[in-house]
C-alpha cells in the first residue's frame, strides 16, 4: 500500500509569508495611529523631562571650557497632532579650568558656571507609524552664575567669588519621539543653545550644542 504525501507548493508558501508580512506591517502601523488616534481632540498635553551632555563651542584663547551637563523639564501642547508649544524649565552646568597670573602670583581655577534657563520652543513634527520626528526653535531667560577672579595689587592677593547675571537666550533643534504606548514617548534630540547678552570677556561660553535623550507622559 502506498501513501502519498500531499505535495508542498513553494510558490503558495512565499504568497503566504508575503501575506502575513504585509498584515503584520498594517497592523503595526495601524496600532501607532490608535496610539495616537486624537482626531477629536484639538489639543494633546504631555509631561516629561530630558537629560544629556553639553558641548560648549570653541571661546577665545584661554577660556578652556570642558563637556557639560544639561538637564530640562518640559510642558508641552500639541495641536492638531503637527504644531506644537512646549514651556521648559532647565539648568545646564559646565566645567571651567584654567591657570591665571597676577605679576608674580599664580593660581589654578577649576570651578564650574550654571545656567538655569526658562523659555518657550515653538515646532512642528509629523508621525510616521511609531516614528514622530520634529523641529524647533524657542527663546527665554537664562539666569546664569559664572565664575569671577579680581587681583588686588595693594596686598597682592587673588580673590575668587561666582557673580550673577540674567541674559536673554535662544535656541533651536531637532529631534524624534518614539511612541511606546497611549501613555509614554522617548525621545531623543539636539540643542543648539546661545547666550548673545554673555561678553566675551565672560570667564564662562555657555553657546553650545546638547544632545539629549528623555521620555514624556502623555495628559
Amino acid at each position: 500500500m502506498q501513501v502519498y504525501s500531499p505535495i508542498k507548493n513553494p510558490f503558495s508558501s512565499r504568497i503566504s509569508f508575503l501575506f502575513f508580512l504585509i498584515l503584520g506591517f498594517s497592523s503595526s502601523s495601524l496600532k501607532s495611529q490608535e496610539l495616537l488616534n486624537n482626531e477629536n481632540k484639538k489639543f494633546i498635553f504631555d509631561f516629561g523631562g530630558t537629560f544629556g551632555a553639553f558641548f560648549p563651542y570653541n571661546g577665545e584663547d584661554g577660556f578652556k571650557n570642558t563637556i557639560g551637563s544639561n538637564a530640562m523639564t518640559t510642558l508641552q501642547a500639541t495641536y492638531k497632532n503637527s504644531y506644537f508649544v512646549r514651556f521648559k524649565f532647565g539648568q545646564t552646568t559646565v566645567n571651567y579650568k584654567t591657570h591665571v597670573s597676577f605679576n608674580s602670583l599664580q593660581s589654578k581655577v577649576d570651578v564650574k558656571s550654571n545656567s538655569t534657563s526658562i523659555g518657550l520652543d515653538i515646532g512642528y513634527q509629523r508621525l510616521y507609524g511609531r516614528w514622530q520626528p520634529f523641529v524647533f526653535a524657542g527663546s527665554g531667560l537664562a539666569i546664569i552664575e559664572e565664575p569671577k577672579i579680581s587681583y588686588h595689587s595693594f596686598n597682592n592677593q587673588i580673590d575668587y567669588g561666582t557673580k550673577s547675571s540674567t541674559n536673554l537666550y535662544i535656541n533651536a533643534g531637532f529631534g524624534v519621539n518614539y511612541i511606546i504606548s497611549k501613555s509614554f514617548i522617548i525621545l531623543g534630540e539636539c540643542q543648539f543653545y546661545s547666550v548673545p547678552g554673555i561678553s566675551k570677556n565672560s570667564l564662562t561660553h555657555l553657546n553650545g550644542v546638547s544632545p539629549v535623550i528623555g521620555i514624556k507622559a502623555l495628559l
